[in-house]
């Protein structure tokens, strides 16, 4: 493996910026790069969602909330009379695989939007709801973020708080550090840093059907339903599961952010990559053909 992570990063060299990689195989650290000399939290941008959806899995193992729950009923303070009807047809499940029905994205993280809109909920519920729930995908990110509020809402506590002790802890992230909106509530479509070791023990425990050094974290029937394709028509190109995408083999998934913040597990290999970038370019298709192929090559042989 060091030799193939090697030879990507010459042909990254002043193509891409690569800040960190590490290499996972059976559980174990094969290959490994870094930027800096040390192991730095990062903005993690749209990685974040994941951590949402997992600590929503949580959430649902505990009975704190449920996949076909309606989420305008937790939320009737936020609902306009004149509210599109659709609205109150939104469940758990449709934020989890971003269905729930927006014509438009609303803002994203960088947008102005997000500097300038104080109250996120109630912009959420006044908005125009162009299809069904649980029909079409459309990317947006207050999917997660109505996970998190919904999640607080149940707990008294928000997102971050709920999962210090249940997820982050025993992954060992401690004081983790992720942004509120301005109401306070856990963004939980981004704004949490991690460091590359920490992206690398999610990783573990997604390959591990919830599972992280013997504890069960999440259960296994939730994070199979996380990883696999809930689309057979009107979703991504190669599907989508529980705020994660499934890669281009379609058997692979991946947890991705912004700029290249990046985890690919790989169970038939039993490989989970994990990337921190810098890049504005198109880093996942460079990855995906000049890292994450090479490495289903070598293992397809090692096979034969």
């Amino acid at each position: 493996m060091d030799k193939l992570l090697g030879q990507f990063l010459t042909k990254a060299n002043n193509q891409h910026v690569i800040n960190a990689i590490q290499i996972h195989q059976r559980g174990q650290l094969v290959a490994e790069f870094n930027r800096f000399n040390d192991k730095e939290r990062f903005h993690s941008f749209s990685a974040s969602k994941s951590f949402t959806a997992i600590g929503a899995g949580i959430a649902i193992d505990e009975g704190l909330i449920s996949l076909d729950e309606t989420i305008a009923d937790s939320f009737p303070e936020f609902i306009p009379i004149d509210a599109d009807p659709k609205v109150y047809e939104i469940k758990v499940e449709h934020l989890l695989t971003m269905s729930c029905g927006l014509k438009d994205p609303l803002f994203f993280f960088s947008t102005p939007e997000r500097y300038q809109i104080k109250d996120w909920l109630s912009h959420f519920f006044a908005a125009e709801f162009a299809h069904q729930p649980g029909t079409h995908f459309l990317y947006s990110n207050f999917n997660a973020y109505l996970l998190s509020c919904l999640i607080e809402k149940k707990y008294g506590a928000n997102l971050c708080s709920y999962l210090e002790e249940r997820l982050f802890a025993p992954l060992g992230i401690y004081s983790p550090d992720w942004f509120h909106c301005p109401m306070g509530h856990t963004t939980g479509a981004n704004g949490l840093f991690v460091t590359i070791d920490e992206m690398a023990r999610f990783g573990q425990l997604l390959i591990n059907k919830g599972n992280y050094q013997g504890k069960q974290i999440v259960s296994p029937a939730f994070v199979e339903a996380a990883t696999r394709n809930h689309y057979e028509e009107h979703g991504p190109e190669h599907g989508y599961g529980y705020q994660i995408w499934m890669s281009n083999d379609e058997l692979s998934y991946q947890v991705a952010g912004k700029y290249g913040q990046l985890i690919y597990v790989l169970e038939a290999e039993e490989v989970v990559v994990s990337v921190q970038s810098l890049d504005e370019q198109d880093i996942e298709t460079f990855l995906w053909n000049e890292l994450i192929l090479p490495i289903k090559m070598k293992n397809s042989l090692k096979n034969i």
